[in-house]
């Protein structure tokens, strides 16, 4: 299964934001509860800020091919570090009206606003992962080959000695790399049997 591109999930932050707010805003009403009025805080900026990317990748997509410039970059992750420090922001803020909610979720919980006010939470639980994974997904968490366009992930190669030799990218340096190296035994090439 792809991956969801960065506007489905913007498009889904939208519609998610929508009933969790009418849930909260009854809870905030009946329960006068202080904190579900704050909840509305993160999800109307969600809300706000994923309606602009919309709107601008939208623009976008009428104007020239959908949001990749010539180059084949995506110009709006590329406009610098606006939209992590974004979704980063909205996801931070997500968190601690969660864990607010969560904290006085006992003085409200006698009354039957509760459960309203907790099916509220829902969404912006979802919203909260969707700007985090957001946030991870403007870092380049793979290299690509100059050569084949293929990509590999970034690390480390592995410094553990083989025990033979097989194919070598260095050809004529095969014989070489055995005599520097003790530990790899030479194997005999095709044409050598």
């Amino acid at each position: 299964m792809a991956a969801p591109t960065e506007r489905t999930l913007r498009i889904t932050t939208i519609f998610s934001s929508i009933p969790a707010s009418v849930l909260l805003l009854v809870s905030a009403l009946i329960g006068e509860s202080l904190v579900c009025f704050l909840c509305l805080i993160p999800l109307v900026t969600s809300f706000v800020v994923s309606l602009i990317y919309v709107q601008k990748t939208q623009k976008q997509s009428r104007i020239a091919l959908p949001t990749t410039s010539t180059d084949g970059h995506d110009s709006l992750k590329d406009s610098g570090p606006a939209w992590p420090f974004v979704d980063v922001s909205i996801s931070l803020l997500y968190l601690g009206m969660l864990i607010a909610f969560w904290a006085t979720l006992g003085n409200i919980w006698d009354r039957d606003i509760v459960v309203v006010s907790t099916y509220g939470t829902v969404s912006m639980l979802l919203n909260c992962f969707i700007h985090f994974y957001l946030f991870l997904g403007h870092f380049k968490w793979s290299n690509e080959c100059p050569h084949c366009g293929g990509s590999f992930p970034v690390g480390r190669p592995s410094l553990a000695p083989r025990e033979t030799i097989g194919y070598s990218a260095l050809g004529e340096h095969r014989d070489t790399a055995v005599e520097q190296n003790p530990v790899v035994q030479k194997t005999p090439l095709p044409a050598e049997v």
